[in-house]
């Protein structure tokens, strides 16, 4: 029997209206819970997205940090508008960026600072990603001191509001003499801080005076022995710890210079000791600290190029480099025949080529000048920026 052309139409309509109540049904209810659990902004991935998650780091510690989104650390490096400086910098952000051009799109690497606390622009604004902000007041001198203008400097990128403007959770602090061999992975968690120890930075040994109820120091009376060997760099922390650090820091560094006990005992270094003290003092609670001898190199007491099983991610020039070319031994704290001192260029630009050390043992020694000169190579003019005149 042959149906009506009517009756055909009609079957197929509520065939089709029954399958698009079912799906309302299952979305509303069966579907709906899954569906709220991504916002505009959060989009669900597909399986495969996991072979793109940040790498698995073992850390000093054993443990391993894997965050649930990709975080991001933005690199910051202090400087003055010196020769000395301004040269080293240079350096410093051409290895970066040749390093970060390798980085995959989810790497945890994001933007970098130059933060020149000189109170002008200098030569450098389009070669660097700069924000200048100014010196010490005049009511603050340094006496001699000029590293007292880099907490400063942190300061007031705080207060004006150019770390609150960050993409990044994450800040890296490095200084212009660092040399990067490989970008640091997220090294630091929101609640753990990752740092370089330093081995002439002994809070405990003066734990007098930082415990001196005459001085108040310590007002929030924190053991001295979680306090830290080391400085405000190299040091990977959470954004919102460093904002709270920074002012104690400055406070504290200006304090630390202008008494006698802890200027004679810190020396050249009392910014370093006042960096450890302040994050013991923030509000949310001591920092905690993962220690990590493999994030810097400091030729010539470290000649190879891995540490602890880690390839280090920084050279530290800080000490003069120098070798015995007929032994092939690097020396310490003694002029070889072979020397490079990046003191011997406080105020002009080192030359072009370096001579580099010949049958000098040691994988480091070697690497300073050579990364050095493949800068200068390709940096032009490879002298002072000044400032163009208005």
């Amino acid at each position: 029997m042959r149906m009506r052309p009517q009756l055909v139409a009609a079957a197929v309509l509520i065939l089709v209206l029954g399958s698009l109540n079912l799906f309302a049904e299952h979305v509303l209810h069966g579907g709906s819970q899954q569906l709220r659990r991504f916002g505009q902004q959060d989009q669900p991935q597909p399986v495969q997205q996991a072979a793109t998650e940040p790498p698995r780091r073992v850390l000093s510690s054993g443990e391993v940090y894997r965050p649930r989104k990709v975080s991001k650390y933005h690199t910051v490096v202090t400087c003055d508008k010196s020769v000395y400086n301004q040269w080293q910098v240079r350096v410093n952000y051409y290895h970066w960026s040749k390093l970060k051009a390798r980085e995959p799109s989810d790497s945890a690497v994001g933007g970098y600072t130059r933060l020149l606390h000189s109170g002008k622009a200098d030569g450098l604004m389009t070669e660097i990603p700069t924000v200048v902000v100014d010196p010490l007041p005049r009511n603050v001198p340094d006496g001699g001191y000029v590293v007292l203008h880099r907490p400063y400097g942190f300061l007031q990128w705080v207060q004006r509001g150019y770390v609150a403007r960050l993409e990044e959770d994450f800040i890296f602090m490095s200084e212009p003499d660092h040399l990067f061999l490989i970008l640091p992975p997220m090294i630091a968690t929101p609640d753990v801080a990752a740092a370089y120890p330093f081995y002439y930075v002994n809070i405990q040994k003066h734990r007098g005076i930082i415990n001196n109820p005459a001085f108040n120091f310590n007002p929030k009376k924190v053991s001295v022995d979680t306090m830290q060997p080391i400085g405000n760099s190299p040091v990977m922390m959470a954004k919102d710890k460093l904002e709270q650090i920074f002012p104690i820091w400055y406070d504290l560094s200006v304090r630390f210079k202008r008494n006698n006990d802890t200027e004679a005992a810190f020396g050249w270094i009392l910014e370093m000791y006042a960096f450890s003290v302040a994050a013991s003092q923030i509000d949310s609670g001591p920092v905690k600290f993962r220690l990590m001898e493999e994030l810097m190199l400091q030729p010539p007491w470290d000649e190879a190029f891995t540490l602890h099983g880690h390839r280090a991610n920084i050279l530290h020039y800080t000490y003069g480099q120098d070798c015995d070319e007929e032994t092939g031994k690097p020396l310490r704290n003694k002029r070889g025949s072979w020397h490079f001192d990046k003191r011997d260029y406080e105020n002009k630009y080192p030359p072009r080529s370096i001579p580099p050390p010949r049958h000098c043992r040691g994988e480091t020694l070697g690497a300073v000048t050579n990364m050095i000169n493949e800068a200068s190579a390709v940096l032009e003019p490879w002298s002072y920026q000044a400032a163009p005149k208005a």
